[in-house]
């Protein structure tokens, strides 16, 4: 029988890949537009000409290309961290690091921050990667001509 908290859990995890599917649906509909309107809306025609025109839609593809393929990677890293228990690990760590520090489990505030420095340290280090592909992806056969 699963406990309460396994089903909260579960229930979160679902609820996060529903949202995730529902954002990529509206992204994909947005996608579908940038590439069927080839041409400059009459309402835009005194502000924009075609050559620009061309070159954001294109950028926008590109970027939304890369938004889905960084969005899934960044889904499916949320959901290995939780179903391996990263969480309960960065709080134990954050717990260990304060141990060697002379702070027991008294201290939770300090834990809380700690914690998320660790967390925040992870994150930080696994966008790092994306950043320079981001650049190189959509600017590369748009702006840098």
């Amino acid at each position: 029988m699963e406990s309460i908290e396994d089903k909260i859990f579960y229930s979160v995890l679902v609820f996060m890949w529903i949202v995730y599917v529902w954002e990529s649906y509206i992204s994909s509909r947005q996608r579908h537009l940038a590439k069927t309107v080839t041409e400059v809306p009459d309402s835009l025609k005194d502000v924009l000409d075609q050559d620009t025109f061309t070159k954001a839609r294109l950028y926008s593809l590109d970027k939304s290309n890369f938004g889905f393929w960084s969005g899934l990677y960044s889904q499916c890293e949320s959901t290995v961290i939780l179903l391996l228990g990263g969480i309960p690990f960065a709080w134990n760590l954050a717990g260990k690091w304060l141990g060697r520090l002379g702070y027991d489990a008294d201290y939770e505030i300090l834990q809380s921050l700690t914690f998320m420095v660790i967390t925040m340290i992870f994150s930080t280090v696994t966008s790092l990667a994306l950043e320079p592909i981001q650049h190189l992806c959509t600017g590369r056969k748009t702006w840098i001509q």
